[in-house]
């Protein structure tokens, strides 16, 4: 699903995000569209979304534009119920305006149980048009602010409007 939805260029491998799903099995959260019908019930995956705690030289390292989120390795990647310095979020992809709106509504549930706990900012870097514009409307500028261009690094402040 994502390889189609951002490019196989933009991806993590599947050895590599099974590594980080041994280091936090909170990253991956999938959208999942059920259809019941008499004596039946079909299931299908529609969307998902990628949310990394991430640990204060991750950070650093982010924002000096010495890594990318593709290439975080498990160590980088804060364990569950530990302190975060941030959020990575790595991925969203949804098929269709209803999961793309569960997609977000559970994403942003998420992040604020993060910054309930003091998360003081959220990551991102988008690289399709769509995901550029929703990074803009929900309250992300560029970390460098000479840059505004798909694949820049954008950050979000948990005092920022648009919560």
């Amino acid at each position: 699903m994502a390889c189609g939805h951002f490019g196989a260029d933009q991806v993590s491998s599947i050895k590599t995000m099974k590594r980080w799903y041994d280091q936090n099995p909170m990253l991956f959260w999938v959208i999942v569209e059920s259809k019941r019908k008499p004596a039946e019930t079909r299931k299908r995956l529609v969307g998902y979304f990628c949310i990394i705690p991430i640990a204060s030289e991750t950070e650093r390292r982010l924002r000096n534009g010495q890594l990318v989120g593709a290439n975080l390795d498990a160590s980088d990647i804060v364990r569950p119920r530990r302190s975060a310095a941030a959020l990575y979020l790595a991925a969203v992809v949804a098929k269709g305006r209803k999961a793309r709106g569960a997609a977000l509504g559970h994403l942003h549930h998420h992040v604020t149980s993060y910054w309930d706990r003091k998360v003081p900012v959220i990551y991102s870097r988008p690289v399709t048009k769509d995901g550029f514009r929703v990074a803009e409307r929900y309250g992300f500028t560029p970390v460098d602010e000479e840059a505004r261009t798909l694949g820049d690094l954008f950050e979000r402040h948990t005092n920022a409007p648009n919560g």
